[in-house]
Protein backbone atom coordinates (compact mmCIF):
# COMPACT_ATOMS: atom_id res chain seq x y z
CA UNK A 1 0.00 0.00 0.00
CA UNK A 2 2.59 2.83 -1.03
CA UNK A 3 4.49 3.96 1.60
CA UNK A 4 3.21 1.08 4.04
CA UNK A 5 6.12 -0.61 5.37
CA UNK A 6 8.73 1.81 3.75
CA UNK A 7 10.93 2.88 6.52
CA UNK A 8 11.80 6.52 5.66
CA UNK A 9 9.56 9.64 6.25
CA UNK A 10 5.94 9.67 4.56
CA UNK A 11 5.43 12.16 2.39
CA UNK A 12 2.06 14.30 3.73
CA UNK A 13 -1.01 14.42 2.10
CA UNK A 14 -0.79 17.78 -0.20
CA UNK A 15 2.57 17.88 -0.27
CA UNK A 16 3.36 20.14 2.75
CA UNK A 17 6.74 18.31 3.91
CA UNK A 18 7.01 15.16 5.48
CA UNK A 19 5.72 13.82 8.92
CA UNK A 20 8.20 12.02 11.19
CA UNK A 21 6.33 8.59 11.43
CA UNK A 22 4.98 5.23 9.40
CA UNK A 23 3.20 3.73 11.99
CA UNK A 24 -0.01 5.80 11.63
CA UNK A 25 -0.89 4.98 7.90
CA UNK A 26 0.27 1.63 8.83
CA UNK A 27 -2.63 1.49 11.99
CA UNK A 28 -5.63 3.07 9.68
CA UNK A 29 -4.46 0.71 7.04
CA UNK A 30 -4.72 -2.49 9.17
CA UNK A 31 -7.27 -1.11 11.91
CA UNK A 32 -9.14 1.39 10.97
CA UNK A 33 -9.64 1.75 7.41
CA UNK A 34 -12.33 -1.52 7.37
CA UNK A 35 -14.17 0.35 9.44
CA UNK A 36 -14.38 3.17 7.21
CA UNK A 37 -16.48 1.29 5.24
CA UNK A 38 -19.46 1.80 6.94
CA UNK A 39 -19.20 5.50 7.06
CA UNK A 40 -19.32 5.05 3.58
CA UNK A 41 -21.91 3.60 3.09
CA UNK A 42 -21.62 2.87 -0.18
CA UNK A 43 -22.50 7.07 -1.28
CA UNK A 44 -22.10 8.98 1.48
CA UNK A 45 -18.46 9.83 2.49
CA UNK A 46 -17.19 8.10 -0.74
CA UNK A 47 -14.11 10.48 -2.35
CA UNK A 48 -16.76 10.40 -5.41
CA UNK A 49 -19.66 10.77 -3.58
CA UNK A 50 -22.33 13.23 -4.99
CA UNK A 51 -23.84 13.52 -1.16
CA UNK A 52 -24.15 16.29 1.41
CA UNK A 53 -21.77 14.96 3.39
CA UNK A 54 -19.23 17.88 4.54
CA UNK A 55 -16.33 14.79 4.05
CA UNK A 56 -15.79 12.55 1.02
CA UNK A 57 -12.76 10.58 2.58
CA UNK A 58 -13.50 7.26 2.01
CA UNK A 59 -11.71 5.16 -0.94
CA UNK A 60 -11.46 1.22 -1.67
CA UNK A 61 -7.66 1.55 -1.71
CA UNK A 62 -6.25 2.43 2.00
CA UNK A 63 -3.75 4.65 1.06
CA UNK A 64 -5.70 6.66 -1.00
CA UNK A 65 -8.55 7.07 2.01
CA UNK A 66 -5.93 7.71 4.07
CA UNK A 67 -4.45 10.54 2.14
CA UNK A 68 -8.13 12.06 2.29
CA UNK A 69 -8.84 11.25 5.45
CA UNK A 70 -5.96 13.11 7.18
CA UNK A 71 -6.71 15.96 5.47
CA UNK A 72 -10.29 16.27 6.61
CA UNK A 73 -11.18 18.54 8.90
CA UNK A 74 -14.88 17.93 9.60
CA UNK A 75 -13.64 13.93 10.35
CA UNK A 76 -10.05 14.26 12.04
CA UNK A 77 -10.53 17.90 13.54
CA UNK A 78 -8.93 20.99 12.59
CA UNK A 79 -5.63 23.10 14.01
CA UNK A 80 -5.52 22.10 17.48
CA UNK A 81 -8.07 19.60 17.72
CA UNK A 82 -6.58 17.59 14.73
CA UNK A 83 -6.01 13.96 15.93
CA UNK A 84 -7.04 14.42 19.53
CA UNK A 85 -10.00 12.35 22.19
CA UNK A 86 -12.45 15.27 20.67
CA UNK A 87 -11.78 14.73 16.71
CA UNK A 88 -15.31 14.89 15.18
CA UNK A 89 -14.94 11.53 14.00
CA UNK A 90 -15.23 9.91 17.94
CA UNK A 91 -18.24 12.13 18.25
CA UNK A 92 -20.19 11.35 15.13
CA UNK A 93 -19.65 7.51 16.02
CA UNK A 94 -19.66 7.42 19.50
CA UNK A 95 -23.89 7.17 19.50
CA UNK A 96 -24.06 5.51 15.90
CA UNK A 97 -24.04 8.07 12.93
CA UNK A 98 -27.32 7.19 10.49
CA UNK A 99 -28.10 4.43 11.82
CA UNK A 100 -24.57 2.86 11.78
CA UNK A 101 -23.27 1.78 14.58
CA UNK A 102 -19.29 0.70 15.46
CA UNK A 103 -18.33 -1.71 17.83
CA UNK A 104 -15.92 -0.94 21.28
CA UNK A 105 -13.07 -2.27 19.38
CA UNK A 106 -13.52 -0.50 16.23
CA UNK A 107 -13.84 2.64 18.64
CA UNK A 108 -10.86 1.92 20.65
CA UNK A 109 -8.76 1.16 17.00
CA UNK A 110 -10.19 4.41 15.77
CA UNK A 111 -9.15 5.96 19.06
CA UNK A 112 -5.61 4.94 18.99
CA UNK A 113 -4.93 5.39 15.42
CA UNK A 114 -5.61 9.21 16.29
CA UNK A 115 -3.49 9.14 19.39
CA UNK A 116 -0.62 7.55 16.92
CA UNK A 117 -1.17 10.36 14.20
CA UNK A 118 -1.16 13.05 17.37
CA UNK A 119 2.46 11.65 18.52
CA UNK A 120 4.13 11.44 14.80
CA UNK A 121 2.77 14.94 13.66
CA UNK A 122 4.29 16.42 16.75
CA UNK A 123 5.65 19.62 14.97
CA UNK A 124 4.30 19.64 11.98
CA UNK A 125 0.93 20.35 12.71
CA UNK A 126 0.87 23.51 10.77
CA UNK A 127 1.41 22.07 7.35
CA UNK A 128 -2.52 20.65 7.84
CA UNK A 129 -5.14 22.59 6.15
CA UNK A 130 -6.55 25.02 7.90
CA UNK A 131 -9.88 25.32 6.04
CA UNK A 132 -13.20 24.25 7.87
CA UNK A 133 -15.79 23.10 5.92
CA UNK A 134 -18.46 23.43 8.86
CA UNK A 135 -17.04 26.76 9.27
CA UNK A 136 -17.45 28.10 5.91
CA UNK A 137 -21.09 26.70 6.48
CA UNK A 138 -21.16 28.72 9.57
CA UNK A 139 -20.24 31.99 7.83
CA UNK A 140 -22.18 31.40 5.05
CA UNK A 141 -25.51 31.13 7.38
CA UNK A 142 -25.25 34.45 8.73
CA UNK A 143 -25.89 35.25 5.16
CA UNK A 144 -29.09 33.67 5.06
CA UNK A 145 -32.38 36.03 5.69
CA UNK A 146 -35.92 35.27 6.17
CA UNK A 147 -36.29 38.71 3.91
CA UNK A 148 -34.23 37.08 1.49
CA UNK A 149 -36.26 33.71 2.01
CA UNK A 150 -39.27 35.40 0.69
CA UNK A 151 -38.04 37.20 -1.89
CA UNK A 152 -37.30 34.00 -3.86
CA UNK A 153 -40.35 32.39 -2.71
CA UNK A 154 -38.72 29.48 -1.19
CA UNK A 155 -41.58 28.59 1.21
CA UNK A 156 -44.12 28.68 -1.54
CA UNK A 157 -41.78 26.94 -4.60
CA UNK A 158 -40.86 23.82 -2.27
CA UNK A 159 -44.10 23.83 -0.39
CA UNK A 160 -45.95 23.07 -3.91
CA UNK A 161 -43.56 21.38 -6.00
CA UNK A 162 -44.41 17.73 -6.41
CA UNK A 163 -42.75 14.43 -7.96
CA UNK A 164 -43.81 13.30 -11.15
CA UNK A 165 -46.59 11.06 -9.86
CA UNK A 166 -48.09 14.37 -8.60
CA UNK A 167 -47.10 13.57 -4.77
CA UNK A 168 -46.41 16.80 -3.20
CA UNK A 169 -42.89 17.08 -0.99
CA UNK A 170 -44.98 18.75 1.74
CA UNK A 171 -46.70 15.50 2.30
CA UNK A 172 -43.62 13.72 3.64
CA UNK A 173 -41.02 16.49 4.41
CA UNK A 174 -43.74 19.33 5.94
CA UNK A 175 -41.74 18.68 9.10
CA UNK A 176 -38.46 17.69 8.15
CA UNK A 177 -39.26 14.47 7.68
CA UNK A 178 -36.11 12.19 6.36
CA UNK A 179 -33.19 15.27 7.06
CA UNK A 180 -35.44 17.74 4.47
CA UNK A 181 -37.71 20.20 5.11
CA UNK A 182 -40.21 21.83 2.51
CA UNK A 183 -42.96 23.71 3.85
CA UNK A 184 -45.54 26.71 2.29
CA UNK A 185 -44.93 28.41 5.65
CA UNK A 186 -41.53 30.78 5.56
CA UNK A 187 -41.60 30.77 9.01
CA UNK A 188 -41.37 26.81 9.39
CA UNK A 189 -38.82 26.17 6.88
CA UNK A 190 -36.43 28.96 7.44
CA UNK A 191 -35.57 28.67 10.87
CA UNK A 192 -34.94 24.77 10.34
CA UNK A 193 -32.74 25.61 7.19
CA UNK A 194 -30.46 28.24 8.49
CA UNK A 195 -29.97 26.80 12.15
CA UNK A 196 -29.62 23.21 11.64
CA UNK A 197 -26.34 22.13 9.43
CA UNK A 198 -27.89 19.06 8.56
CA UNK A 199 -31.00 20.63 7.23
CA UNK A 200 -28.83 23.34 5.20
CA UNK A 201 -26.55 20.83 3.93
CA UNK A 202 -29.52 19.50 1.65
CA UNK A 203 -29.60 22.98 0.24
CA UNK A 204 -25.58 23.72 0.34
CA UNK A 205 -22.50 21.99 0.29
CA UNK A 206 -19.10 23.46 0.85
CA UNK A 207 -16.26 23.22 -2.27
CA UNK A 208 -13.05 22.55 -0.72
CA UNK A 209 -11.53 22.78 -4.04
CA UNK A 210 -11.54 25.99 -4.90
CA UNK A 211 -8.96 29.03 -2.91
CA UNK A 212 -11.22 30.14 -0.67
CA UNK A 213 -13.75 27.47 -0.29
CA UNK A 214 -17.28 28.25 -0.68
CA UNK A 215 -21.17 27.50 -0.32
CA UNK A 216 -22.33 26.39 -3.40
CA UNK A 217 -26.15 25.25 -4.52
CA UNK A 218 -26.06 21.34 -3.55
CA UNK A 219 -27.37 19.47 -6.67
CA UNK A 220 -26.11 16.41 -5.58
CA UNK A 221 -28.37 15.90 -2.74
CA UNK A 222 -31.23 16.69 -5.04
CA UNK A 223 -29.99 14.43 -7.75
CA UNK A 224 -29.81 11.47 -5.33
CA UNK A 225 -33.29 11.88 -4.17
CA UNK A 226 -34.78 12.52 -7.72
CA UNK A 227 -32.75 10.03 -9.96
CA UNK A 228 -30.58 7.66 -6.93
CA UNK A 229 -32.56 6.92 -3.89
CA UNK A 230 -34.89 3.96 -5.10
CA UNK A 231 -37.50 4.24 -2.51
CA UNK A 232 -37.79 8.03 -3.37
CA UNK A 233 -40.31 9.25 -6.14
CA UNK A 234 -38.72 10.28 -9.53
CA UNK A 235 -38.57 13.93 -10.06
CA UNK A 236 -36.42 16.37 -12.41
CA UNK A 237 -33.45 17.25 -9.45
CA UNK A 238 -32.45 20.18 -11.44
CA UNK A 239 -35.14 22.25 -13.22
CA UNK A 240 -37.83 22.82 -11.21
CA UNK A 241 -39.56 25.90 -9.29
CA UNK A 242 -38.09 24.83 -5.97
CA UNK A 243 -34.48 24.98 -7.68
CA UNK A 244 -35.25 28.14 -9.22
CA UNK A 245 -36.27 29.77 -5.86
CA UNK A 246 -33.08 28.36 -4.52
CA UNK A 247 -30.82 29.99 -6.93
CA UNK A 248 -32.53 33.54 -6.36
CA UNK A 249 -32.08 32.87 -2.65
CA UNK A 250 -28.42 32.08 -2.90
CA UNK A 251 -27.73 34.63 -5.24
CA UNK A 252 -28.53 37.42 -2.60
CA UNK A 253 -26.85 35.73 -0.17
CA UNK A 254 -23.50 35.27 -1.77
CA UNK A 255 -24.19 39.26 -2.81
CA UNK A 256 -24.31 39.63 0.99
CA UNK A 257 -20.70 37.87 1.67
CA UNK A 258 -19.33 39.41 -1.25
CA UNK A 259 -20.37 43.04 0.23
CA UNK A 260 -19.46 41.78 3.81
CA UNK A 261 -22.75 42.40 4.70
CA UNK A 262 -23.57 39.50 6.45
CA UNK A 263 -24.99 38.74 9.75
CA UNK A 264 -22.81 36.28 13.05
CA UNK A 265 -23.74 32.57 12.27
CA UNK A 266 -27.49 31.08 12.46
CA UNK A 267 -26.21 27.26 12.86
CA UNK A 268 -27.15 26.05 16.20
CA UNK A 269 -25.30 23.10 15.74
Amino acid sequence: MGAVGDESQTPTPDGGGTTTGKQGQQIYTRDVHPAMNKCSGGACHNVDASSAALGKFYAMDAAMGYSKITTAPTIIGAAGQAFSSVAPILTKISTGHQGVTYTPDEISKITSWLAKETEERKGSMPTMPVVDPKQVLKDFSGCLTLADFNTAQMAQKWGALATADNRKCVNCHQAGGDGFVANPDANVMFPIISKYSGYMLKFFSVDTSVTPAKVVINTGSFKNAGETIVSHPRFNPTTNAGMTALKAWYDLAAAKQTAGTCGASTLTD
